[in-house]
């Protein structure tokens, strides 16, 4: 499963750069190297693609945690923790020029709707005849299989 998170978290934000092309904060800055504003990179700022693959981790770490621990003391402090962590990868990618500031949101919300709904596709369903196991992709896209005992 997390392996399917991060391949969503990598692979959306890919294309997303790919195709608005929006300008890095660095390359507004007078003093930034003009070989460095002219690169390719300097065209990816939309969105962050570190902040969603942190929160896609972030969250993914923290649901499954509280899926397998439910009564646990510690889940306030796994999210905590995780969500924290996931928010300094955004600032830090603020503070180097790297990225707007609805660049980092954008990452989070979209990593943060990832790391949840992997788990959540996999989580088993008890149903009136046993054990339902669902798998399948984001917005059913690709193939779905159900398998019931």
């Amino acid at each position: 499963m997390y392996l399917q998170t991060v391949m969503f978290a990598n692979f959306i934000p890919m294309v997303s750069k790919g195709r608005v092309k929006r300008i890095r904060p660095y390359v507004y800055n007078e003093n930034a190297p003009l070989e460095k504003k002219l690169e390719t990179d300097a065209q990816l700022s939309f969105y962050s693609g570190h902040t969603t693959n942190a929160f896609a981790s972030a969250v993914f770490f923290s649901t499954t945690f509280s899926h397998y621990y439910p009564n646990s003391r510690w889940k306030p402090y796994v999210w905590a923790g995780s969500l924290s962590l996931a928010s300094m990868v955004g600032y830090l990618r603020f503070e180097a020029g790297k990225h707007f500031p609805t660049d980092i949101l954008v990452g989070a919300v979209v990593g943060s709707t990832i790391g949840f709904f992997i788990p959540y596709l996999h989580q088993e369903k008890k149903s009136a005849r046993g054990t339902e196991l669902s798998f399948s992709s984001l917005q059913n896209v690709g193939f779905h299989l159900r398998f019931k005992f």
